[in-house]
């Protein structure tokens, strides 16, 4: 009787799985197929994702440069007026809605900006909320947004507020928000609660450590009245 080599056996395993494997496709054809379906359909929902989230991020990015140039170039003649501002407000908050990252903060901010100007303080708080609590938003970005959301507070009577981001803003090191505005800023808070003393020092601040700012000759005049 002839011997059977450990090679032809392992041949002869191989066939048998593989005859097995066939046997199961065969008998269980319906349901491969349709796991295959599904696969396809899913592959073909994570591309049709991925491509509406790119074109959207696009539209975006596109919405953003106009309506960036139409803010600088109405600015530069001057003041916007209310008509003005209202007409530039529905494309910053389109492309603050389908851009992403950074240029998603930026649309944001601007739009926060705009609504301040309209006096619409908590739909601008919103805003510039989003600004400040991405993780998407420049560090500089994100204390205008603070120093825009204390003058919102300080206009609706939350000093206390308002008092507590700008010194979170001198503090910041390094520094978010030029630290003579912040100052000159917290110092007119403070006057206006009665902290006389608060006030004048933060001015002083501004002379003593920033006397190449554009804030010092402001704070100097407050420190003489």
């Amino acid at each position: 009787m002839a011997r059977i080599s450990k090679k032809e056996l392992k041949r002869d395993e191989l066939i048998e799985a593989t005859k097995g494997a066939e046997h199961w496709v065969v008998a269980h054809s319906k349901v491969v197929i349709r796991a295959a379906i599904g696969l396809v359909v899913v592959a073909l929902v994570v591309v049709a994702a991925f491509w509406f989230a790119e074109r959207s991020r696009a539209s975006g990015e596109r919405l953003f440069a106009q309506a960036h140039h139409r803010f600088q170039q109405a600015q530069a003649g001057g003041p916007l007026d209310r008509a003005e501002l209202e007409a530039l407000l529905p494309d910053f908050e389109r492309a603050a809605g389908n851009a992403g990252g950074k240029t998603r903060s930026l649309a944001s901010y601007y739009e926060g900006l705009i609504l301040h100007r309209l006096g619409r303080g908590e739909d601008a708080e919103k805003a510039l909320q989003r600004v400040s609590n991405s993780e998407a938003t420049q560090p500089t970005l994100a204390g205008s947004s603070q120093a825009m959301l204390a003058e919102i507070y300080a206009a609706r009577g939350e000093a206390a507020r308002a008092i507590e981001i700008l010194q979170g803003l001198v503090a910041a090191d390094p520094p978010t928000f030029p630290v003579d505005q912040a100052l000159l800023a917290l110092g007119k808070l403070e006057r206006a609660q009665g902290d006389e003393t608060a006030a004048r020092a933060a001015w002083q601040r501004i002379v003593d450590e920033f006397a190449a700012r554009g804030a010092v000759d402001e704070a100097r005049r407050l420190l003489g009245s």
